[in-house]
């Protein structure tokens, strides 16, 4: 079904009936099928009305926030493939088998702590390959919802930051802003006001802000990507 809701969202970009702004509002009309066909699903498995229902939603907040990464991956593969740019993500990276490319691109983004190291939060990584080296280009976060987690992608990009050998690497943000953390530029949240000042840019998919020199709509992404990553 997400394959399926997926390819029918893409098409309607294709044909024009609908734009990426528009993803909230294509959503909300997809979710009610989806609770249904997943509530029976569970209940075939033999949990009650209730847990299935619990479940039902549970799956759609996980389907959302894989759905809305593969649409921005699927806007930005075209460009990358156009620049010679490759795309990961820390999800692929955390795998025990990575092969030697892989591998390179693990070590470029990992942060130390002491005798410790994670990898950043990064959802969509953009990376050259030439040779037998690789050089990380930006880390684009994509977050349906955040609120009360508005601090995490602004905390990678200053541990980035900090190292000279990830200080290069730009940390861009994606959401359609559901919780409207980051609408207003005059009388900005909290959320707003970090996010501006840490990341290198901010991308609305949505149709009602106020944006400014770093938060743009969804269409000023590719643009500011070709402005970070150059040729």
């Amino acid at each position: 079904m997400r394959d399926d809701i997926f390819q029918k969202f893409v098409k309607s970009i294709t044909d024009g009936t609908s734009s990426l702004a528009k993803i909230s509002s294509f959503l909300k009309i997809e979710k009610d099928a989806y609770y249904k066909l997943k509530a029976e699903e569970y209940k075939k498995e033999g949990l009650s009305d209730s847990q299935s229902a619990i479940k039902a939603r549970q799956s759609w907040v996980n389907f959302v926030g894989r759905f809305l990464e593969d649409v921005i991956k699927e806007v930005i593969s075209e460009f990358a493939e156009s620049k010679n740019i490759k795309i990961t993500s820390d999800r692929a990276l955390k795998s025990n088998n990575l092969d030697r490319e892989l591998d390179k691109v693990k070590r470029a983004v990992v942060v130390h702590f002491e005798d410790k190291s994670l990898l950043p939060d990064g959802d969509l990584i953009l990376y050259a390959a030439k040779d037998d080296s690789v050089a990380v280009k930006a880390i684009v976060s994509v977050k349906n919802s955040f609120r009360e987690r508005y601090t995490e992608t602004p905390y990678w990009k200053l541990k980035l930051q900090n190292n000279p050998n990830t200080s290069h690497i730009k940390v861009l943000l994606v959401t359609p802003d559901n919780d409207n953390e980051l609408k207003s530029a005059s009388s900005p949240r909290k959320a707003r006001v970090v996010m501006e000042h840490e990341l290198d840019g901010i991308y609305i998919v949505n149709e009602a802000f106020e944006g400014s020199a770093k938060v743009k709509g969804i269409e000023d992404l590719i643009n500011d990507l070709d402005k970070f990553i150059g040729n």
